[in-house]
């Protein structure tokens, strides 16, 4: 979770950049569609500045709260793995809509440097 929670700064920090360039740049013809992407980018990064708040409640509620003892217990065993399992699809799911924010990210900068 803690490489997450560094690419999702580092992508958070990259587009408050973006933004602060396209104000810079506000005479290009192409500036329109470069702030309306700035602002889908942003939003999409809003959406999953949220999901990685309730995954980190889910990871303090649910997986910290995994003992070592509980591991000689088979039926605790199954819901722990049952636990890791939603977590890390979670963790999937909103690590593959960081790489879209990032596709977008080189898009904007491609269309900036231009």
């Amino acid at each position: 979770m803690k490489l997450f929670t560094n690419r999702f700064e580092r992508i958070s920090k990259e587009l408050k950049d973006l933004k602060k360039t396209n104000k810079q740049v506000e005479g290009s013809n192409d500036n329109d569609a470069i702030s309306k992407l700035l602002k889908e980018t942003e939003f999409k990064l809003k959406i999953v500045e949220k999901e990685k708040a309730d995954l980190l409640k889910l990871e303090q509620r649910e997986l910290d709260q995994i003992n070592t003892n509980d591991l000689d217990d088979l039926q605790k065993v199954k819901g722990h793995i049952k636990k890791l399992r939603v977590f890390k699809f979670k963790v999937d799911d909103a690590d593959t809509k960081l790489n879209d924010i990032e596709e977008s990210i080189r898009d904007i900068t491609k269309r900036l440097t231009e």
